[in-house]
């Protein structure tokens, strides 16, 4: 076989081709990279609201305990109003339970209000849950792209790779090594 320039050049210029589709190749994987970062971020944001529901029910517990603790001292005191033997131990008894209603009026209030940031624990958790929901469906499209991006450069690389082998039964051995 004699030396042919066209065919070496034609050869250099697919080589060059297949370089450039590999590369691309190699770097294609990347692509979804921006929605695996939002997926990992919405997974964090959605363990946080779970701890903070989980405390929050915690909160409402230990608050329902206060409550009753504190029923229990008035209901006490109470009876042992009844039993009083001065006026001062019925004084005393008196205040107690007026001052164990007014503790138990603000635990009440706390309660409440816990179990409206419970609620709107539980809302902000459900929003959560659909944000990762969506940036999860987001991701399985970016990564399906990708497959297809893939599945296309492996495509172009294998028809480039059947014309190198074309153009390079072309050229001689000794011409092919020298290049």
């Amino acid at each position: 076989m004699s030396f042919d320039l066209q065919a070496i050049l034609t050869l250099g210029e697919i080589d060059a081709e297949l370089i450039r589709l590999r590369n691309r190749l190699a770097r294609a994987g990347e692509q979804s990279a921006p929605q695996k970062a939002r997926v990992t971020a919405s997974k964090l944001e959605v363990d946080k609201l779970k701890a903070e529901a989980k405390l929050a029910n915690r909160d409402v517990k230990r608050l329902e305990g206060e409550a009753e603790a504190k029923k229990q001292v008035i209901t006490k005191s109470e009876v042992a109003l009844n039993t009083a033997k001065s006026n001062t131990e019925y004084q005393a008894h008196l205040k107690t339970i007026e001052n164990g209603k007014e503790e138990l009026s603000e635990i009440e209030t706390k309660i409440l209000e816990a179990y409206e940031a419970d609620e709107a624990g539980g809302e902000a958790k459900k929003a959560g849950d659909k944000r990762l929901a969506d940036v999860e469906k987001d991701l399985k499209a970016a990564e399906k792209r990708v497959k297809d991006y893939e599945a296309d450069l492996s495509g172009q690389i294998a028809e480039l790779e059947g014309k190198r082998t074309g153009a390079a039964e072309g050229i001689g051995k000794q011409h092919i090594d020298h290049y």
